[in-house]
């Protein structure tokens, strides 16, 4: 008895071989050519803070391990991230830093 290796079938139980493969893709790129497609990319990485298209600025530091497991605890029982805390804590002291 011969086992077949890493075959795969479709939702309709269809065996996908490379004919069918290459069916399909055919059809994929028939449709995309005739625009009944519309063909999107995920976004990668966290939504802009800003609401918009554009990606927010990046900071990053480096903290002992006592702030860290503090920070985390604090922000554990705010219900937020580590980085929500740090921004809204920045946000303070910028907002202070200007009276």
């Amino acid at each position: 008895m011969t086992k077949r290796r890493n075959t795969k079938r479709l939702a309709d139980g269809t065996l996908l071989t490379p004919a069918e493969t290459s069916r399909i893709l055919t059809e994929v790129e028939t449709a995309i050519d005739a625009g009944d497609v519309l063909i999107s990319y995920p976004r990668r990485g966290r939504p802009s803070l800003n609401g918009g298209a554009t990606a927010s600025p990046h900071v990053g530091f480096r903290l002992s391990p006592e702030l860290k497991s503090k920070a985390e605890q604090l922000a554990r029982l705010r219900g937020i991230s580590v980085s929500e805390l740090a921004r809204q804590a920045l946000e303070v002291m910028v907002a202070n830093a200007s009276r």
